[in-house]
């Protein structure tokens, strides 16, 4: 089960053919928990969680230095409805309108590519931060473009579990996310440990997030030595082995 179950699965048809068929399964796999509690008892006694992996890029010791935080906010994914980009160039314009000083060294560094991307361009230019935000498409090496932003984001509606949170909290990055995997965002990042989590869609909880994590440095230190720790936790080698007890199990 990757994405929402609800999305995924939805309607009374689709829940009852998944209730009635994944118990005949030897294991069903989620990426939370919390997943597993949209089925029936019968599939929850076959729910096995195992995460996604982070690829290495993420996952190893290139150094990241607290002294050399870009001032840059960012954000990667796909630009559709979904992704919420919107809501970060509107929050980030309303900082724009009250800036400080230190908030005017900041500017919007976005990654990715999709439909809505002119449509993003045009909000920028209609909101007046077109000069300090960047539309930087596909990239390869992503790791090393984003990996001494001074503030992540993660703005999306449903997620089945963000990869690309996964992989900014490995970095270090100081994050902010929306409760976009009910239950399952709070088992990532605990009680705003490794990142401050907002109401989905709430542009006002991302501006004074994203305000907090640019002025308190014991703040952003604090998230980002937590989401390092996220890096044993997702390590590939961990993660195929979780995968290979999973099938001999299976097997036996």
């Amino acid at each position: 089960v990757r994405p929402v179950p609800e999305l995924e699965y939805p309607g009374a048809l689709m829940k009852t053919a998944a209730d009635a068929l994944f118990p005949k399964a030897s294991a069903v796999v989620m990426q939370t928990k919390a997943a597993a509690e949209f089925f029936s008892e019968k599939v929850q006694r076959k729910a096995v969680v195992v995460p996604n992996a982070v690829s290495r890029e993420f996952t190893g010791d290139a150094a990241r230095k607290e002294d050399s935080r870009d001032k840059t906010i960012t954000a990667v994914g796909r630009m559709d409805a979904n992704k919420r980009f919107d809501l970060l160039l509107e929050a980030f314009a309303e900082i724009a309108k009250n800036a400080d000083e230190e908030e005017n060294k900041y500017r919007l560094l976005l990654y990715g590519d999709g439909e809505d991307r002119k449509k993003l361009e045009e909000l920028a230019k209609s909101l007046g931060i077109a000069e300090r935000t960047s539309f930087a498409g596909y990239q390869k090496g992503i790791a090393d473009k984003i990996r001494n932003a001074g503030v992540y984001c993660l703005m999306s509606d449903t997620e089945g579990m963000p990869n690309t949170l996964i992989e900014a909290l490995c970095l270090g990055i100081p994050a902010v996310t929306t409760d976009c995997v009910p239950g399952g965002i709070r088992q990532l990042t605990g009680d705003d440990e490794c990142a401050l989590v907002i109401p989905v869609g709430d542009k006002k909880a991302l501006e004074e997030a994203i305000r907090r994590i640019i002025h308190d440095e014991a703040l952003a230190r604090s998230l980002s030595e937590n989401g390092r720790k996220l890096r044993e936790r997702f390590n590939p080698d961990r993660v195929t082995d979780l995968w290979e007890k999973l099938l001999r199990d299976c097997i036996r």
